[in-house]
C-alpha cells in the first residue's frame, strides 16, 4: 500500500485503466461491476475527457461534447445499454431537431423524423427531389439490412468469432456488402444519385461535422450510419450538463468498489517479455496491474507510454503516419438571453465557404435553450467550435500561455470567430458577459489530445475500422479503447469501444461478458429542461435534493481555494461534484481518503471554516459554497458505506500509537490502511480523547461516534493504558517497529530517557509546534503516518 497526498493506493490492482474519457470510464465501471479490483488514473482534475463541464459565474460550459446520440430506445444506443447494465439512473433531454445547418442562404433543420427532414432538404434542393429520395431509400436499406440487424454494444473486431460466423452463414450477402462499403468512399455512393454540386458540397460538410472527414475519405458504411441512425435514435443532452454523464459513470465505478485518482500523469506502461505489468506515474510511483486498459490516443501510446524498444519499427511508423482529425478552437460565451432569437436551434452549424472543411465552418452549441438550468435565468451558455489549421505552440512549454505571440494569436482567433457569429447573431458582442477561449494547445494541455485534434485519427479510407487499434493489443494483458480504436470518434462510438475493451478483459479472465439483449432496465429517463430551482432555506436540514442544488454552487475549480486553505488537504471540489451527481458513497470515500475525521471536522470548523473563507465563489458572489454543511451531511448520509473499501493485506509489522485523540486516531487509521498491525493506546477506556469531551456546540455526539467507529473498523487494536504509568515507554519502543506519540503537551514520565538514541519514535498533533484544532491534528498525523511508512519501508 502507498500513502499519497490524495489517497491510499495499493501496490497492484487487477485492472488499471489509464484515461477517464467516456471509453475508459465505461470499461472501468463495467469491470468493477463484475467484481474486479479497478483503479482509474486521469491526468485532468475531472472525469470525462471531452465530455466535461467547467463553470464561470454559475454558467456551465460544455467543454466539447454537447450533442449526444446513443440514448434512444431504437437504433445504435450504447449509452442506454451501459446505464441499464450499471443500474444508474440518467436524465436526458431530447433535441427537437438534431441540428440546424446554415448553408449559404439555405437553412436546413435535421428533424428526428426522417421524412420530415427529407421534406426540408428537398425544399432546399428541389431539383434533386427524386434523387434525394432514392439516395435515402438506398441508405435506409443498407442500414436496416446490415447495421441494425444486431444491437451494437461492442466493436465488430470484438464480437466473438462464433457470433460472426453465425451472422455470416445466415446472411453471406450482407457480409460481402459490409466489406465492400468499408472501402467504398461515400462520394462514390452519393454521385450515383446526386448531380447538384451544391448538394454534394452540403453532404461534404455533413460528413465533416459528423466524423471530420470529407465525402472522398468517409467509408460508405459510416455514411449509412450517420445519415440514418441519428434520425432513428435521436439526439440528446444530459440534463444539468455532460459532466453529469461522466460523473454518473464514475459513480458506478466507485459504487462497485473501484478507485479513482485525478491529477496524475502516466508516463510509462511497463512491458516485460511481451506482457504489460504495470504503470509508472510522473512522480515516480509504480503501480502493478494484472490487466491494463488504455484510453489514450495512438500517438500517446506508441513511442511514449509504450517505449519504442517494445514496438516493431513498422508498427511505430504506422502509428506516426496516421492522419489526425483537424485541431479546433473553442469559444465559451455567457451572453444575455436577448442576444439569441427565441426560435434558434440549440445546435447551429454555420457554413461560410462551401468548399471542403475550413476555418469558416463554425458549430454553435447553445445548450441552455434546451436546458436553462445550466446558467442563470436571463442568460445563455454558448460553446462555439471551429477548425484551426494554424500552428500552435507546445502546450507543456511553461511559458507558452504568457508569451505575447501566443496571446495575440489567441485573441485574433477569438475575434475571427466573433466576427462570424455576429453575422448570424447581430449585436452579440455587446451582450457577452463571460468569455473564455481554448486553442488547440489548451485542448491538448487538459485532455492530452495531440495537437488539439479532438477526434483522434480520421476514420478515413485507408485507416478505417479494421485498420485502427483493436481492443486487444499486440501485448498480453494490454487493451485499448477510445477514439483511436475501431469505432472512432463520437460518444456512442467510444462507449462501444469501452464495452469492447471490458469484454476482452473478461474473456481473457474466463468471466462472463456483457451481451446484447432486448431488456430495458428503465434507467434512462426523458425529461424536459427547466430553470434552476432557488437555493434551499439555510435554516432547514439538508436532504438529497437540496444537497444536489447546493452542490451546483461549486465551480469545479482547477485551483480550488478551499483545498489550499484546508490543513487536511481535502479535495472538496471533487467531493461536491460527486454530491451533485448523486454519488454519495463516492463523495464520502473521497473525503476519508485524506481525512478519516471528515464528519467531525465539518462540524468543528464552524462557524467560519477556512475552506469557505477561501472559496473561489467569493470572487463573484457574497456567499461561498456551503462546504462544511455538505461535508457533514454526506458523511452522515453515506453511513458505513462511506469508508474506503480496499482489501488490505497485513504486513505483520507492529506499530504503536499512543493517544487516541484526533491525531492518534488519524495516524492509526492511515497506518492500518497501509497494512500495519496497529495498536492504539490511551489512558481512557475508549478511543476519542478530546473528541469525547469536546464542548463545541456544533459537534453532535453521534457524528463523533460514527467517525471513531469507522476508524476502528480498519483493524486497529485498542488498549486502555497510560504511557509512563502502566505502560513503560522503553518497553513500548522496543516492542514495536515504530511509535507515534499523539499525547498532547502533558509531560510523560520516563519518555525523554526512552526516546534518547532512537529513530523509530514520531509525533503528531498538538505536540507539533503551531498545530491546533482537529483538522490541523488530522493534517499533522497524516504526515506523520507517511513519515513512519517511509521509515519502515526503508528498513525492510
Amino acid at each position: 500500500m502507498k500513502l499519497r497526498d490524495d489517497a491510499v493506493i495499493k501496490d497492484s490492482y487487477q485492472v488499471v485503466v489509464v484515461g477517464s474519457g467516456l471509453a475508459g470510464l465505461t470499461a472501468a465501471a463495467l469491470l468493477a461491476k463484475k467484481g474486479l479490483d479497478v483503479l482509474l488514473l486521469e491526468h485532468h482534475y475531472l472525469p470525462g475527457g471531452m465530455c466535461t463541464t467547467f463553470r464561470r459565474q454559475d454558467i456551465s460550459f460544455d467543454t466539447g461534447t454537447a450533442l449526444l446520440f446513443g440514448f434512444g430506445e431504437k437504433g445504435v444506443n450504447p449509452h442506454r445499454f451501459v446505464m441499464n447494465e450499471l443500474e444508474e439512473h440518467t436524465d436526458i433531454i431530447q433535441h427537437k431537431a438534431l441540428l440546424q445547418i446554415r448553408f449559404g442562404d439555405k437553412i436546413i433543420n435535421f428533424w428526428p423524423d426522417l421524412d420530415r427532414f427529407l421534406e426540408e432538404l428537398t425544399a432546399a434542393f428541389p431539383a434533386q427531389e427524386t434523387e434525394l429520395q432514392a439516395l435515402y431509400d438506398y441508405l435506409y436499406k443498407i442500414y436496416t439490412e446490415i447495421i441494425a440487424r444486431q444491437q451494437m454494444i461492442v466493436p465488430p473486431t470484438e464480437i466473438p468469432q462464433k457470433d460472426n460466423m453465425r451472422v455470416a452463414l445466415k446472411n453471406p450477402g450482407a457480409l460481402i456488402q459490409t466489406l465492400k462499403m468499408l472501402t467504398t468512399p461515400t462520394e462514390k455512393i452519393l454521385k450515383k444519385f446526386i448531380t447538384d454540386s451544391d448538394l454534394l458540397a452540403f453532404f461534404d460538410k455533413l460528413t465533416g461535422a459528423y466524423c471530420y472527414c470529407d465525402i472522398s475519405e468517409t467509408p460508405a458504411i459510416l455514411a449509412a450510419t450517420m445519415f440514418i441512425d441519428n434520425h432513428i435514435g435521436g439526439a440528446y443532452y444530459p440534463a444539468r450538463s455532460p459532466q453529469v454523464l461522466s460523473s454518473t459513470l464514475e459513480k458506478a465505478l466507485e459504487k462497485y468498489g473501484g478507485q479513482t485518482l485525478y491529477r496524475v500523469t502516466v508516463e510509462e506502461i511497463f512491458i516485460e517479455k511481451g506482457s504489460a505489468k504495470g504503470v509508472r506515474l510522473a512522480d515516480g510511483t509504480i503501480i502493478g496491474a494484472e490487466k491494463i486498459v488504455a484510453n489514450c490516443t495512438v500517438w500517446n501510446l506508441y513511442g511514449k507510454l509504450i517505449k519504442p524498444r517494445h514496438i516493431k519499427p513498422k508498427k511505430l511508423k504506422w502509428a506516426a503516419n496516421l492522419v489526425p482529425t483537424y485541431p479546433s478552437v473553442v469559444l465559451y460565451l455567457g451572453v444575455d438571453a436577448e442576444a439569441i432569437p427565441e426560435d434558434t436551434n440549440p445546435v447551429v452549424m454555420v457554413i461560410e465557404d462551401k468548399k471542403g472543411v475550413n476555418q469558416g465552418d463554425v458549430t454553435c452549441y447553445i445548450s441552455s435553450i434546451d436546458d436553462p438550468s445550466i446558467c442563470p435565468e436571463g442568460m445563455h451558455a454558448m460553446t462555439v467550435i471551429g477548425p484551426s489549421f494554424d500552428t500552435w505552440p507546445d502546450p507543456f512549454d511553461e511559458g507558452y500561455r504568457k508569451s505575447k505571440p501566443y496571446l495575440e494569436h489567441k485573441e485574433s482567433e477569438k475575434e475571427r470567430i466573433l466576427d462570424q457569429l455576429e453575422k448570424h447573431f447581430p449585436g452579440l458582442r455587446k451582450h457577452i458577459r463571460v468569455m473564455e477561449a481554448a486553442t488547440p494547445a489548451t485542448i491538448e494541455r487538459y485532455t492530452l489530445k495531440n495537437g488539439g485534434a479532438v477526434g483522434g485519427p480520421k476514420q478515413a479510407i485507408g485507416q478505417e475500422i479494421m485498420k485502427r487499434l483493436h481492443a486487444k493489443s499486440e501485448w498480453k494483458n494490454l487493451y485499448f479503447c477510445g477514439d483511436s480504436t475501431t469505432m472512432g470518434m463520437g460518444t456512442p462510438a467510444v462507449t462501444v469501444s469501452g464495452v469492447g475493451a471490458a469484454n476482452m478483459v473478461l474473456r481473457d479472465l474466463g468471466m462472463s461478458e456483457y451481451q446484447p439483449h432486448e431488456k430495458d432496465g428503465g434507467y434512462v429517463h426523458l425529461v424536459k429542461g427547466k430553470f434552476l430551482e432557488p437555493l434551499p432555506d439555510p435554516s432547514q436540514p439538508i436532504d438529497s435534493k437540496s444537497a444536489k442544488r447546493l452542490a451546483r454552487q461549486c465551480s469545479y475549480c482547477e485551483e480550488p481555494g478551499c483545498r489550499k486553505a484546508c490543513p487536511a488537504g481535502i479535495d472538496m471540489s471533487n467531493v461536491i461534484r460527486r454530491i451533485e451527481a448523486g454519488n454519495i458513497i463516492g463523495a464520502a470515500r473521497t473525503l476519508r481518503e485524506t481525512n478519516p475525521l471528515a464528519e467531525v471536522c465539518g462540524h468543528t470548523c464552524k462557524p467560519k471554516p477556512a475552506c469557505e473563507q477561501n472559496c473561489n465563489r467569493l470572487e463573484f458572489d457574497k456567499v461561498p459554497v456551503r462546504i462544511a454543511d455538505l461535508q457533514t451531511w454526506v458523511c452522515a448520509e453515506a453511513g458505513e458505506q462511506g469508508w474506503p473499501v480496499q482489501k488490505v493485506e497485513k504486513s505483520g509489522i507492529r506499530v504503536a500509537v499512543v493517544g487516541a485523540g484526533p491525531a492518534g486516531l488519524t495516524g492509526a487509521n492511515f497506518m492500518a490502511r497501509l497494512g500495519y498491525d496497529v495498536h492504539l493506546f490511551d489512558k481512557n477506556e475508549q478511543p476519542g480523547g478530546s473528541l469525547l469531551v469536546v464542548k463545541n456546540k456544533f459537534v453532535p455526539k453521534d457524528a463523533v461516534q460514527r467517525d471513531i467507529a469507522g476508524i476502528m473498523k480498519q483493524g486497529i487494536t485498542f488498549h486502555s493504558s497510560e504511557l509512563g504509568k502502566n505502560l513503560d515507554p522503553e518497553a513500548l519502543i522496543s516492542d514495536y517497529k515504530a511509535v507515534l506519540l499523539a499525547t498532547g503537551l502533558n509531560p510523560i514520565p520516563g519518555l525523554d530517557k526512552a526516546v534518547k538514541d532512537t529513530d523509530n519514535v514520531f509525533s503528531a498533533g498538538s505536540m507539533v509546534l503551531g498545530s491546533c484544532g482537529v483538522v490541523n491534528a488530522v493534517g499533522d498525523a497524516r504526515k506523520a503516518a507517511g513519515a513512519i511508512d517511509k521509515y519502515l519501508k526503508g528498513n525492510d
